[in-house]
């Protein structure tokens, strides 16, 4: 009894939290305005380092990186940044063998507007 005690603690603590962000772009819209997706992701465990995985589902391709405890990470046009893939659209899955809740990803979808600045819209990462 006491074994089995002990794997089922140590299952809770493998366990793989995955936050999807569902939709992320850098393409290039009607008349020529182009759109991109500005991501950030954080590790909200004030211990843990995180080893996140980012899965670009456009092609497939993946991406590593870590986060420090309570570290945030900018990806700013993240299809050029993070997966080198301009002109493109999909949903990014981010993995972290973490406690459930210390990876937050957010994103602003934004296209430049004439005069300056930008107009966008919020793009939250979501639970599996």
């Amino acid at each position: 009894m006491a074994g089995g005690a002990f794997l089922l603690l140590l299952s809770g603590c493998l366990l793989a939290e995955t936050v999807t962000l569902p939709v992320a772009a850098s393409v290039t819209g009607v008349g020529g305005v182009p759109f991109v997706s500005d991501v950030r992701v954080f590790n909200t465990s004030y211990t843990d380092v995180l080893t996140v995985t980012a899965v670009y589902r456009f092609n497939g391709q993946t991406s590593q990186f870590q986060l420090a405890a309570r570290e945030a990470k900018a990806f700013d046009d993240i299809c050029v940044s993070l997966f080198s893939t301009p002109g493109s659209l999909g949903a990014v899955e981010f993995t972290s063998a973490g406690a459930a809740g210390s990876l937050v990803v957010s994103s602003q979808l934004r296209s430049p507007v004439s005069g300056g600045g930008f107009v966008g819209m919020f793009v939250p990462g979501l639970p599996s």
